[in-house]
C-alpha cells in the first residue's frame, strides 16, 4: 500500500462513514458490509490484485474496471461504492474500509467484540 496504514485511516474512515450511511438509509447495511468485507479479504489475500491496485502505471479507470468485474454480482449500492473508491484511486484501502464498516455495523447493533487471550 502506498500510504502508511496510519495515514490511510482518515481517508478510509470518510469512505466507510459515507458507505455505511447510504447502506443504513437503504436498509442494506448487513449485505453491503458483507460484500465489501469479502472484497477487502480478497485484496488482502491476493498479491496480484494488491499489485494492480497499488501500481501507479495502471489508470484509475482500469483499476475501477477490475473492481467492477469482481463486484458484478453484488448489490447496486455496493457496486457504486466500490466504483467510487476505484475511480478515486483508493482501491488499496478496501481492506481498511471493510474493517471500519464491520466495526460500524457491530456498533449499530450494540455488539461488543471480545478478544480471548
Amino acid at each position: 500500500m502506498s500510504n502508511s496504514r496510519t495515514d490511510a485511516f482518515p481517508i478510509a474512515r470518510r469512505y466507510a462513514a459515507a458507505i455505511f450511511s447510504l447502506a443504513v438509509e437503504a436498509k442494506q447495511e448487513m449485505v453491503v458490509v458483507d460484500e465489501i468485507s469479502a472484497l477487502g479479504r480478497g485484496v488482502d489475500e491476493n498479491a496480484e490484485l494488491q499489485a494492480v491496485l497499488a501500481n501507479p502505471l495502471i489508470s484509475r479507470k482500469q483499476k475501477s474496471e477490475v473492481l467492477a468485474a469482481i463486484m458484478k454480482s453484488c448489490r447496486p449500492l455496493t457496486q457504486r461504492a466500490v466504483a467510487t473508491i476505484g475511480a478515486s484511486g483508493r482501491g488499496e484501502l478496501l481492506p481498511i474500509i471493510a474493517e471500519m464498516l464491520r466495526k460500524m455495523l457491530a456498533e449499530s447493533r450494540n455488539e461488543l467484540v471480545a478478544e480471548v487471550i
